[in-house]
């Protein structure tokens, strides 16, 4: 779940996400095998968002996420599944450069 485009430098897991609008662009990958999870990771990497049907990446602007899987954000550790994540619309202010 991204609020910006790039994750960890020039990642770009949620290239179409930004924060000047009121939305998250998900990205979840379906299959759970480690060496699709590699392939998706190097396309990544190479700066091609993958296409592929095992692949799920809209946008919203809240999410409900079930299982047990633990959690991060923005590299911090924030707990265990499940939770909800939702915009806040005004919950900050942004100090842009003209």
């Amino acid at each position: 779940v991204g609020k910006a485009s790039c994750y960890g430098g020039e990642f770009k897991i949620t290239p179409d996400a930004s924060l000047f609008e009121p939305y998250f662009y998900v990205f979840v990958t379906h299959n759970k095998r480690r060496l699709n999870l590699l392939k998706h990771i190097a396309e990544i990497a190479a700066g091609k968002h993958p296409h592929t049907k095992d692949i799920s990446y809209f946008k919203t602007s809240e999410i409900e996420i079930d299982g047990n899987a633990h959690i991060q954000t923005d590299g911090d550790y924030l707990g265990m599944t499940a939770a909800k994540i939702e915009i806040k619309p005004d919950a900050l202010r942004l100090a842009t450069r003209d």
